[in-house]
């Protein structure tokens, strides 16, 4: 099991050097102060100013939208629908055939093959602003929960080395950084990956100032 590890890090190794994602941000990483963990995200309407305007969803959740699409989109009735959180949705008929159209999708038509993605995060978010088209392999990079039990995103633990390892997959392959001792060094691994590898669509655990983070939903860790 050993030599197993030790090749499989080498070859991972190698890999990094070629990918050069990790080498590129992270040098002298653990000489620099960790910052503290974002505060635990949710859901947020944003203020509403002079260019938005507030629909009621049928659960009486707020829904910021652009002003000048607050007419058109108060015609109809909007429900929950899509994930747990819940995105804005309304019933259509098409050929005597009904369907779903998410608010989201409905302002922004992305062609065939695309998605819509909520730049920061909320679903109730609808103002043009804050919606791109973009892949589904981008729009999955932009998740904002915190998926394991260490409390950080993209990180595998190896029992037998008791070790971590922060890893981002796009497009089937899969890229990896170093085994660490604790699952905060490999966080900011994962950090500096998926900055090289997702660019602006990527959600991080410590992030910089414009940058997106995680959110806890069970705060701290997840």
């Amino acid at each position: 099991m050993s030599a197993h590890r030790n090749a499989q890090g080498a070859t991972e190794a190698n890999s990094q050097a070629k990918g050069g994602y990790l080498s590129k941000c992270c040098d002298g990483m653990k000489d620099t102060p960790t910052p503290p963990h974002p505060q635990h995200i949710v859901p947020r309407i944003p203020d509403a100013g002079s260019d938005t305007a507030i629909l009621v969803r049928s659960d009486g959740m707020p829904i910021i939208v652009d002003k000048a699409d607050y007419a058109r989109l108060n015609q109809y009735r909007w429900f929950p629908a899509g994930t747990k959180s819940g995105y804005a949705a309304r019933s259509v008929s098409r050929n005597g055939k009904g369907r779903i159209l998410y608010m989201h999708r409905e302002l922004a038509s992305p062609p065939p093959g695309y998605v819509i993605d909520h730049i920061d995060g909320n679903p109730l978010n609808n103002t043009r602003a804050n919606l791109r088209v973009c892949t589904k392999a981008q729009n999955s990079a932009n998740r904002t929960v915190c998926l394991n039990h260490t409390g950080f995103l993209g990180i595998g633990y190896d029992p037998v080395q008791d070790r971590y390892q922060g890893a981002v997959m796009r497009d089937g392959a899969r890229f990896r950084g170093p085994w660490r001792l604790t699952a905060r060094e490999a966080a900011q691994d994962y950090d500096c990956l998926a900055r090289g590898v997702h660019g602006e669509y990527a959600r991080l655990n410590f992030p910089q100032s414009g940058e997106q983070g995680v959110s806890r939903p069970g705060g701290p860790s997840c």
